[in-house]
């Protein structure tokens, strides 16, 4: 089958490494030692082939290829479920038969037969859905052979399809159908799918499908917050609260509320915000997680750069320094890369306040 790619053995990859060096081909690994050049097509590339020779050179003739592959499917149901599966295992999760079958509006009969039949290896049937062959494969179609309205269809029909597999209990589960719906919902991959314009309407048209789902609300949240709609966003947050009062709503009302005070001098704002990340950050679920900590410290630079060190509250100043006694203390900046990310926030916020003061003895 012409798409299809090896697993590398050891003595493959030595074989390739020989042909590639006698062709001048090595692109990033040319000047690596020997030892460094087997590892790269270990573990970068997972002994893939494909996904090893992508990135060797920038993978310009692999790219053309992946994007060829969709142009030249058959019909557009066909490329419905090729979107879909490489929508999906862009995060390594392949696409469930059943979502498959919705999405693409053939039977599951039709489906085994395209993909044993005339599939060519462009997808494979694993014993937990549809996949191309390689990861990479499904990330370079999403990115560069999927126009934009493309990905705004696929994703929506997957998000919808998947909604019926979705209940409390799945997401308590972390179910394959949530964990999809849960990561193919995300602002941030929404935004890189469809564009900041049309995200918007992507959320909206889910509403009637997620308007019990607190992950809804808070991702709807973040992106108004992103578009600078904070009155909107803290009604979204707010909801996501009401629906599920879980420690990420929390941390995404209190980032939220915070955004509006660093925009608006909200003092008021800034100290509601700052008690919903306390909220988030005193829940036994967050264990080692950085993300209350990451949006207090932030946040509260932010307003001292954005305002001056007096307009920030004599309580919130209080906070900066119980937060970071308890930061220091935790398991969560353990890590010497996050325990460096710690002493830089306190460095910013020092310097801030050094340069509030120079600028009030100046004007005095």
């Amino acid at each position: 089958p012409p798409h299809e790619c090896g697993h590398l053995s050891d003595r493959d990859i030595g074989h390739l490494i020989e042909k590639l060096e006698s062709r001048g081909r090595l692109g990033q690994i040319t000047r690596f030692n020997a030892e460094a050049r087997r590892q790269y097509f270990v573990r970068t590339g997972g002994r893939r082939l494909f996904d090893a020779m992508a990135e060797l050179e920038g993978g310009a003739g692999f790219r053309e290829r992946i994007r060829g592959i969709y142009d030249q499917l058959p019909n557009d149901r066909v490329k419905s479920l090729y979107a879909a599966a490489c929508s999906c295992y862009q995060f390594g999760i392949p696409l469930p038969t059943g979502v498959g079958s919705d999405v693409s509006s053939m039977s599951a009969k039709e489906l085994r037969s395209w993909v044993d039949g005339d599939g060519f290896g462009v997808l494979v049937l694993s014993p937990t859905g549809f996949r191309p062959p390689h990861r990479i494969t499904a990330s370079i179609a999403v990115e560069e052979a999927l126009s934009s309205k493309v990905r705004f269809q696929t994703t929506l029909s997957l998000v919808k399809a998947l909604a019926p597999h979705l209940d409390p209990q799945a997401m308590a589960a972390g179910t394959r159908p949530y964990r999809l719906a849960r990561l193919l919902m995300d602002q941030a991959t929404v935004v890189r799918h469809v564009g900041l314009d049309e995200a918007r309407e992507w959320y909206e048209q889910l509403r009637e499908f997620y308007a019990w789902n607190g992950r809804y609300w808070d991702q709807r949240a973040l992106l108004e917050s992103r578009l600078g709609a904070h009155p909107t966003a803290r009604s979204y947050a707010e909801r996501s609260v009401q629906v599920h009062p879980h420690p990420f709503a929390y941390n995404t009302l209190g980032t939220v509320l915070l955004r509006m005070a660093v925009q608006n001098n909200d003092t008021d704002s800034l100290i509601l915000g700052i008690r919903n990340v306390e909220r988030a950050r005193d829940s036994t679920f967050w264990d080692a997680r950085e993300h209350p900590y990451v949006t207090f410290f932030t946040s509260l630079i932010r307003f001292a750069q954005a305002w001056g060190i007096e307009s920030v509250p004599v309580r919130a100043r209080s906070d900066w320094a119980i937060w970071f006694r308890q930061a220091a203390s935790s398991s969560v900046f353990s890590h010497p890369a996050r325990r460096e990310q710690l002493t830089e926030w306190q460095r910013q916020w020092l310097e801030t306040a050094i340069v509030s003061s120079d600028d009030t003895a100046a004007e005095e």
